[in-house]
């Protein structure tokens, strides 16, 4: 297993992360800000530019997070490290969970007919706790499975992918947890096992010609991705419905994200070095 030695700061990785904060905020902006017409037909899954930054957005911030997770695996003992994480990510969540909580429940005790059953209210505050903030929730689901994996099997790429297609049978309610393990899981080894590989030199070489090739393919698959590709409009279980249209779907999604995600990391990389060319 190659020590991961590198622990300045970098500047590159740091304006990805930033590109993909904008990405974010546009993405909110069209579907939330567009009218409420727009909103509940679901016009903005439509928009070109909504397309764009959802075929890749989500993808590239868990790449990141499983790079920069391999970190603290390094770092720090696998107790230290889930606590640390679990006090990052669930106190967060469910602090910001009391707003929604505290308004809901406000409903229930002025406006809500009296027929609303116990379960009925005790479901709604569930959903509202693993709703909100889902991506804390997919990022603590991810390093729980992979601090798992180091742990006992000693990152073993089988059990990765074992894992990986027993998340195609998983209950719905997990979808985007699911949708979010391969790339958690990809950055996670790329910067364990692979970043200093040779295959990794020789595509840095030629970085020119990848990022156009890159481009291409992801505009090309751009070009095909419609409303049912959107992993929040077919989920993610493969026995819902036809299995080979949903196998489908979910292969698709998962190759545009990771095509999109090389593109975007190879532009960033592209303008950053011409930018330090001319200070």
């Amino acid at each position: 297993m190659n020590k991961i030695t590198n622990t300045s700061r970098n500047n590159y990785l740091d304006i990805v992360k930033g590109v993909l904060i904008i990405c974010t905020v546009v993405g909110h902006c069209i579907q939330c800000g567009s009218g409420r017409a727009f909103y509940n037909d679901g016009s903005f899954f439509e928009d070109g530019l909504f397309k764009f930054i959802y075929s890749f957005h989500m993808p590239l911030f868990m790449l990141l997070c499983g790079y920069f997770f391999a970190f603290s695996i390094e770092r720090r003992r696998w107790k230290d490290v889930l606590k640390s994480k679990i006090k990052s990510l669930l106190v967060p969540i469910l602090v910001w969970s009391l707003i929604p909580i505290v308004l809901f429940i406000r409903r229930v005790l002025v406006g809500t007919p009296d027929d609303i059953t116990f379960k009925e209210v005790a479901s709604k505050l569930f959903s509202i706790v693993t709703n909100n903030l889902w991506f804390l929730w997919a990022i603590l689901y991810n390093v729980v499975i992979v601090l798992f994996v180091n742990r006992l099997c000693r990152d073993n790429l089988w059990a990765y992918v074992a894992i990986f297609v027993a998340q195609f049978f998983l209950p719905d309610a997990l979808y985007l947890y699911c949708y979010m393990y391969p790339y958690f899981v990809l950055g996670y080894l790329y910067n364990k096992q692979f970043k200093d590989s040779r295959i990794v030199a020789n595509v840095l070489k030629h970085k020119v010609y990848w990022h156009i090739v890159v481009g291409v393919v992801f505009f090309a698959l751009l070009c095909l991705f419609e409303r049912k590709d959107y992993i929040y409009t077919s989920r993610f279980n493969i026995l819902n419905g036809s299995t080979l249209r949903q196998l489908g779907i979910d292969v698709f999604r998962f190759i545009i994200g990771l095509i999109g995600s090389l593109f975007v990391l190879f532009t960033v990389k592209y303008l950053h070095g011409c930018i330090d060319k001319h200070r």
